[in-house]
């Protein structure tokens, strides 16, 4: 039985940046309001910070932009912004030789992932895909002979801590490298290609 490999999707598969900051900016617009720029946006949304903490200086309603972006963030129209990291084909071609790969990925919708996954090709290397709206600890704890997890937050990192294995963090996501080496994973790498140093 092959080991298996654990992946996020947003973050580690696809570059999340563009519908994020695209969801950023209608919702502030839907309520009047001037958006950031993209890259003042992005590098204070990697510190992490909390939508509150991020829009603390914005006369905004909070629970209706939050009610935007979970309307819209995983359509299909707008998961099509994502683009799939350069290096995800040949890494997973890889990786799938040796282990059995699947994606748990932090998401609400399981039908739009499978399409955006479908889309992009690279379904052939996952034996499952799941979008799990609710946190991953309890359910990788129920996968047996799981080697690693390769994420790029705290919700894949702290599982994997939690479990006893690998934690692959990896600095392309929501979170920027700073703050996943606080969380003392197993290592931090820059691209997703790097894994397979260590696999």
């Amino acid at each position: 039985m092959k080991k298996v490999l654990i992946f996020d999707c947003d973050g580690i598969l696809v570059d999340p940046s563009m519908r994020d900051y695209h969801l950023y900016v209608g919702g502030l617009r839907e309520q009047g309001l001037d958006p950031l720029p993209f890259k003042r946006y992005w590098t204070l949304r990697r510190r992490p910070m909390t939508t509150a903490e991020l829009m603390r200086d914005v006369e905004l309603d909070l629970s209706r932009f939050r009610q935007y972006r979970f309307d819209n963030t995983e359509t299909e129209e707008n998961l099509r912004l994502d683009e799939m990291f350069p290096c995800v084909p040949w890494v997973l071609a890889e990786c799938s030789k040796k282990y059995d790969c699947r994606v748990v990925s932090s998401r609400f919708r399981q039908d739009t992932t499978d399409v955006q996954l479908a889309r992009l090709g690279i379904t052939r290397y996952f034996s499952s895909i799941h979008a799990l709206a609710g946190p991953k600890l309890e359910f990788i704890r129920g996968i047996p002979n799981v080697h690693a997890v390769v994420g790029d937050t705290e919700h894949d990192v702290l599982p994997a801590k939690e479990l006893g294995v690998l934690s692959l963090a990896i600095a392309t996501g929501i979170r920027c490298r700073e703050f996943l080496e606080g969380l003392n994973p197993t290592h931090v790498f820059d691209d997703l290609s790097q894994v397979l140093e260590v696999l």
